[in-house]
């Protein structure tokens, strides 16, 4: 299993461009600090970007002066890194949890085996993106937290829950205090377990979380004023718990049980029995809450996107682990299916991966290098009538400016300009402005998309002032 993690998660990771306009933002920004633009604040097409804290993009660019380039491979290497701990952390914390209950012995094996063939897990595990690190120290947080409740109880494992809060507080913002330690109220509520509340009242990490979390907000509040935060709280916070498009309730329901897809089938064919194993052990009680609490809160709030939940994945497939060994206590032969499918399902996805998502999205990528490569071959700076793709000015390497049509207009009075068209469809120039030369690239991220790279001017014929 360790073997199939480490190619599902490492082979070929760096070697296909970037799929997605969130991989490009993550990217960009890791870039722009690997190129000399800071470490402080993060910077998207030389603007300031804090709509998420820096953690993610300090350990790219970490990666990126071990390779000595801000490639693929440094960019995405945090994830993957944060994936294959994940799978560690859950697998070792369940052996614990589990050892000496009767027929539990398959409990870890099955849960990390769930959460590896889960198609969320592997994918973000190889993207770009904050998420699956965000995942680790958020899940690994809980996790931590139920050694100590479980197996443990020194206080040393509060101290490390609460350090990887401070470390997700880091890498995604106050949204990770549902994943942990929100559960662990609802847990006091129905179990009245004191030492629910000895880790919730535990100060040595709560300190120890906000000196991890708290001096660079700090930080950057000092350098730019606490105004800069009014944006971020608009748009990624309340915009998207209250926005006006609210998504299904059960949308997060239907994507957790077909990422588990397809051994979360036993569980809607028996949810009887799946309930009985969980509510036999302790370890069941406790990871049943830490699932439905983050779970229901996300289904209340407006936006709704798979990757949010996916800090409580690995409790999810702590209770599948514990449904499965619950399951092959039976029989011999449940076990061998069981196993085997997983191993089976597990290979296929790494197969995929090295081979066929290449393939499979090429029209993602096939014209973005094109048009990149073009761009760095022009003379002068490059403008937009729009905001381009994030992914476009990673591989560009430079910022693009937006213009407005009056300022288009002047400039191309003085000078010829590079203008960059993502979306022909929507091709609207203002009146007074030529093309000079247009360069087409087809496909660009869409399979029936082209984007033109135009020298525009007033005057074509007219000499450069």
């Amino acid at each position: 299993m360790a073997v199939l993690a480490l190619a599902m998660l490492l082979w070929q990771l760096g070697a296909l461009p970037l799929l997605s306009e969130n991989e490009g933002r993550r990217a960009a920004v890791i870039q722009s600090m690997y190129t000399g633009d800071g470490l402080l604040v993060p910077r998207l097409n030389g603007e300031v970007y804090i709509d998420k804290p820096p953690l993610h993009y300090w350990l790219g660019t970490a990666a990126a002066q071990l390779r000595g380039a801000a490639d693929e491979w440094a960019v995405r290497l945090p994830g993957a890194l944060a994936a294959l701990a994940l799978l560690a952390g859950l697998y070792a914390a369940l052996k614990r949890q589990t050892a000496g209950t009767d027929g539990r012995e398959w409990t870890a094996p099955f849960a990390a085996l769930a959460l590896l063939c889960n198609l969320s897990f592997s994918m973000f595990g190889r993207r770009a993106e904050i998420d699956m690190l965000f995942a680790a120290l958020a899940g690994g947080a809980w996790l931590a937290a139920s050694q100590y409740l479980l197996v443990d109880p020194r206080r040393r494992w509060l101290d490390l829950a609460y350090a990887l809060l401070g470390l997700a507080l880091l890498t995604k913002g106050p949204v990770a205090l549902l994943f942990f330690p929100a559960p662990l109220i609802a847990h006091y509520f129905f179990s009245r377990d004191r030492g629910a509340l000895t880790a919730l009242g535990h100060w040595r990490g709560w300190a120890l979380a906000l000196l991890i979390a708290l001096p660079w907000y700090a930080a950057v509040t000092a350098r730019l004023g606490g105004r800069i935060w009014a944006p971020v709280a608009a748009t990624d916070l309340a915009g998207k718990a209250y926005g006006m498009a609210f998504d299904p309730p059960w949308d997060y329901l239907l994507w957790l049980l077909g990422d588990f897809a397809p051994l979360s089938l036993l569980l809607l064919a028996t949810p009887r029995a799946s309930w009985r194993a969980w509510r036999a052990t302790p370890a069941g009680r406790l990871h049943v809450v830490g699932l439905l609490l983050p779970l229901l809160a996300l289904s209340l709030l407006a936006n709704k996107h798979a990757k949010y939940l996916l800090p409580a994945y690995p409790v999810a497939a702590a209770l599948i682990g514990l449904r499965l060994a619950d399951f092959v206590r039976v029989s011999q032969r449940r076990l061998h299916v069981i196993a085997v499918g997983s191993l089976l399902l597990a290979a296929g996805w790494a197969g995929y991966y090295a081979v066929g998502e290449a393939r499979l999205y090429r029209y993602r990528y096939a014209g973005l290098g094109e048009l990149a490569a073009a761009l760095r071959a022009a003379p002068g700076p490059a403008w937009s009538l729009q905001p381009v793709d994030a992914r476009l000015l990673y591989y560009y390497g430079a910022p693009i400016r937006q213009i407005d049509a009056a300022t288009l207009r002047a400039k191309a009075i003085q000078r010829p300009l590079l203008l960059v068209i993502e979306n022909t469809d929507r091709i609207t120039l203002p009146e007074g402005i030529e093309r000079c030369q247009v360069q087409r690239f087809t496909p660009y991220l869409k399979r029936r998309r082209s984007a033109m790279l135009l020298t525009v001017a007033a005057d074509c014929a007219a000499p450069a002032r």
